[in-house]
């Protein structure tokens, strides 16, 4: 992977963390249970004193302390938190002065900061290893088109489906595995959009990961934030800074969206990132366990409950090999199977809808699995299980689209890896 313009370092000695709500301790703390995706990770005794004051309420001091936090913070086991107002004196009633910084703001037409949104963010922007931030997207369900206030409410629930959602009211850091959406506004650093090993652009100029400057008033592509994150810089989701997004104009307008967020998924930019730069393969598309891949394969061959008995038993042998307690495995290996079966559900969303629904056409078990997956990523809502249904098979569409103009099939590659990733977490 190639290292971001700014060094990676230490989080910076003001700043706190917490850890991520799905994070849990055993082995008197020496091992963590948690992330996204779900991770088993072996601390040293000294690690695990750091650890333990943290959660006393101290924040990391000294350079171990502070390359913990970082590691954590970094594979989804705990959670940053910048100290207030460190970012304050760059915003003013909602705005910043950019100028002569390293700094740009960008806020797409049809959409409206709340006051005080910006301050949460710059506050992220203290810590030299991150690169962009953004914002919570709220949809304005008021009806601005006059078409009734039932179809302002589909309209605002079909808009919800293509921005990101951001889970409690604490930042967290936008991974590989997250699906493409929207971008609603954000808040870079300049040096961050040029390309590695490359002088950083002229504030004047456009750069190679921005749009032409005519078409920043309507869009920001939706593959920036992953090529951030490749590229080694931290990219943070901040509830606390938010903006109110123009709800879409109806069901075409939404299926378009899910179209051309596919087609941008699979287009020639991803397959160029994909195949390109140390540590990067030519899979682009969703990430599974080597058992979860095992299972869906299965499944999609008529043979569901040997899928998951196979997928069940993959889990468990793996969890065992870090000699979890009793309880602690059974959590694991439930982490790890909705980690995979979330996977399976984008897969069918990004790319492989045709496969799903030909699954379902030939074996009624596996379309009823499918319906109630769709019911679990979309709510208890009909609508909104049948907005996110079509908006999967938009997607795929786009996505093919896209692979067809790049010449290139790695958007629809499936990444494999090893459950529960790595079990040492950085030296003491």
């Amino acid at each position: 992977m190639p290292a971001p313009v700014v060094p990676l370092a230490p989080l910076p000695g003001d700043h706190g963390l917490d850890l991520d709500p799905s994070t849990h301790l055993t082995d008197e703390g020496h091992l963590l249970v948690g992330g996204s995706p779900t991770r088993i990770m072996r601390l040293t005794s000294a690690q695990v004193s750091i650890l333990l004051r943290w959660m006393g309420g101290a924040a990391p001091t000294g350079r171990q302390a502070r390359t913990l936090a970082t590691w954590l913070v970094s594979v989804g086991l705990a959670r940053p938190r910048p100290p207030a107002g460190a970012g304050a004196s760059g915003a003013v009633s909602g705005e910043a002065s950019t100028a002569g910084t390293d700094v740009l703001v960008l806020v797409p037409a049809g959409v409206y900061p709340e006051p005080g949104w910006l301050a949460p963010a710059l506050e992220h922007l203290e810590d030299p290893r991150v690169g962009a931030v953004v914002p919570r997207a709220l949809v304005d369900p008021e009806d601005r088109l006059d078409v009734g206030p039932a179809r302002a409410r589909l309209a605002a629930r079909l808009t919800s489906l293509t921005l990101p959602g951001i889970p409690g009211d604490r930042a967290v850091e936008h991974t590989a595995a997250d699906p493409l959406q929207r971008i609603p506004a954000l808040v870079v650093r300049r040096s961050a959009l040029s390309a590695p090993g490359t002088a950083p652009p002229d504030p004047e100029t456009d750069t190679a990961r921005l749009p032409p400057a005519e078409s920043l008033s309507r869009t920001l592509p939706p593959t920036l934030l992953h090529d951030l994150v490749a590229d080694g810089w931290s990219v943070r989701h901040e509830p606390r800074s938010r903006v109110r997004v123009e709800p879409l104009r109806g069901p075409g307008a939404y299926l378009w969206t899910c179209l051309q967020i596919g087609a941008a998924a699979g287009g020639p930019g991803r397959a160029v990132a994909a195949g390109s730069g140390p540590g990067r393969g030519s899979a682009a598309g969703p990430e599974f366990t080597w058992a979860g891949a095992a299972a869906a394969t299965l499944a999609l061959a008529g043979r569901p409950v040997t899928g998951a008995l196979v997928g069940l038993a993959g889990y468990t042998v793996a969890a065992g090999a870090h000699r979890l307690p009793a309880g602690t495995a059974v959590r694991a290996v439930g982490a790890c199977a909705r980690d995979d079966t979330r996977a399976v559900m984008r897969a069918a969303e990004q790319g492989w809808a045709p496969v799903a629904v030909a699954a379902c056409l030939r074996r009624p078990a596996v379309a009823a699995a499918v319906v109630a997956s769709a019911g679990v990523a979309g709510g208890a809502s009909p609508v909104r299980t049948a907005a996110w249904v079509a908006g999967g098979v938009a997607r795929s569409a786009g996505t093919w689209w896209g692979a067809w103009r790049s010449r290139s099939a790695a958007a629809l590659v499936p990444r494999v890896r090893a459950p529960f990733g790595r079990g040492r977490g950085p030296r003491a």
